[in-house]
């Protein structure tokens, strides 16, 4: 009797050892708990861009990323701070000097965003996770 009750602790923590394993995985893949978001760029604006600026405000502070220069048709990733929650914002200098923004969006750390540069907007799709 005493053997099968050790037997059946034993299950029960390696289940839990295996659920915290797959558990740590996951958030790990997904980035949950870093204080960063991904923003993927892609120029579709017919014309390289001159420069590139993403900012991240929350409650609290304000970042500026300055990423240069994107080549027409190129596509760059890019891991922007945010802490927690906020919103966030591109803004695209064309070669002929004008410059295209996007709307302000709610981000989390964590979250990805997917940018399209085109000639006179920025169409963004923004989601959790990768």
């Amino acid at each position: 009797m005493r053997f099968v009750k050790l037997l059946d602790v034993l299950g029960v923590l390696v289940a839990l050892v295996v659920g915290f394993g797959a558990g740590a995985l996951t958030a790990v893949q997904r980035g949950w708990g870093t204080m960063e978001m991904t923003v993927h760029l892609s120029n579709q604006t017919g014309q390289p861009v001159s420069r590139l600026i993403i900012t991240t405000k929350n409650s609290t502070r304000t970042v500026t990323t300055h990423l240069g220069a994107l080549a027409q048709g190129a596509e760059t990733t890019s891991r922007v701070a945010v802490a927690g929650e906020g919103i966030y914002q591109i803004e695209a200098t064309l070669a002929d000097g004008r410059v295209i923004t996007s709307s302000p969006a709610y981000v989390q750390s964590g979250y990805s965003a997917h940018e399209r540069l085109q000639a006179d907007k920025i169409e963004s799709k923004v989601k959790f996770g990768l």
